[in-house]
């Protein structure tokens, strides 16, 4: 299978309720951990999330899924950063608040040799994310849904398959 961080996979439930997909999921976890790390949230529940992403990308098994217990953290991160982001960023995309400073402060550094950046600063002082990462209007939006997606799965208890 492709390099799981390099393309953008959809990830897919299978309960009661028949098939659920959710279309480019893995780069919206995949963003939203990123996001959190600039945020400084918690780092436990960032850890889980990253170790269920490094897990399933790394794995060498044919079948990639997460298990319940890593959709249950990724769920917890994703809505985190999503309501989190809500308060660090005015309409207009620009910092505001304490988290706001933090995202702020990630944009004005220097970007050169920095692969890791997520955030850009316009001249008009609004936020942006840097390419090829997902823009931050659809950040915003993918965001509450994917986690919608994902905290339903881990209240069914069902794991996570990631489907090209």
């Amino acid at each position: 299978m492709k390099e799981l961080m390099y393309v953008r996979p959809s990830y897919e439930t299978r309960g009661d309720g028949g098939v659920r997909q959710f279309a480019d999921a893995h780069r919206g976890i995949r963003m939203a951990v990123a996001i959190a790390e600039v945020l400084e949230l918690p780092f436990t529940l960032v850890s889980r999330a990253r170790d269920a992403i490094e897990r399933l990308e790394n794995s060498g098994d044919e079948d990639h899924r997460f298990t319940p217990s890593e959709v249950a953290a990724l769920a917890e991160i994703v809505e985190l950063v999503a309501r989190s982001l809500d308060s660090a960023l005015d309409e207009d995309n620009r910092p505001r608040g304490e988290l706001g400073t933090l995202i702020r402060q990630e944009a004005e550094k220097p970007t050169e040799g920095d692969f890791d950046r997520v955030f850009e600063l316009g001249e008009d002082g609004r936020v942006a994310t840097i390419y090829p990462r997902m823009p931050i209007d659809a950040v915003q939006e993918t965001l509450p849904v994917l986690a919608d997606f994902m905290n339903h799965a881990a209240a069914s208890g069902l794991p996570v398959d990631v489907v090209d």
